[in-house]
C-alpha cells in the first residue's frame, strides 16, 4: 500500500452529518472525496464494521476496482471524553 504525505491530505467538511448507523451513508461519503472512487459502481461498494467495544465506530470501506482499493473510516462518539 502507498504511503501518503501530509501534502496530500485534504480536510473535507460538511459529512458530519451521516449517522455512524447508515452504513450507505459511508460508501457515499468516500465516493464523494476520493478521486479514485468518483466512478465506481456504487453497488460494488463494501461497508463492514470493524469496531471494537467502545463507543465509537471504525468501517472498512471497499472496492476492488476503486484506488486505493481498501479504506478505513473513523467514527468518534463524541459523548466520550478523553480528560
Amino acid at each position: 500500500m502507498e504511503n501518503l504525505d501530509d501534502s496530500d491530505m485534504k480536510l473535507k467538511r460538511g459529512f458530519s452529518v451521516i449517522l455512524k448507523e447508515d452504513p450507505k451513508g459511508q460508501a457515499d461519503l468516500v465516493q464523494k472525496v476520493l478521486p479514485g472512487w468518483s466512478k465506481v459502481d456504487k453497488s460494488k461498494i463494501h461497508v463492514k464494521d470493524i469496531s471494537g467495544y467502545g463507543g465509537s465506530k471504525t468501517f472498512l470501506v471497499s472496492c476492488e476496482t476503486a484506488e486505493p482499493s481498501k479504506i478505513v473510516l473513523h467514527s468518534r462518539d463524541m459523548s466520550c471524553s478523553d480528560t
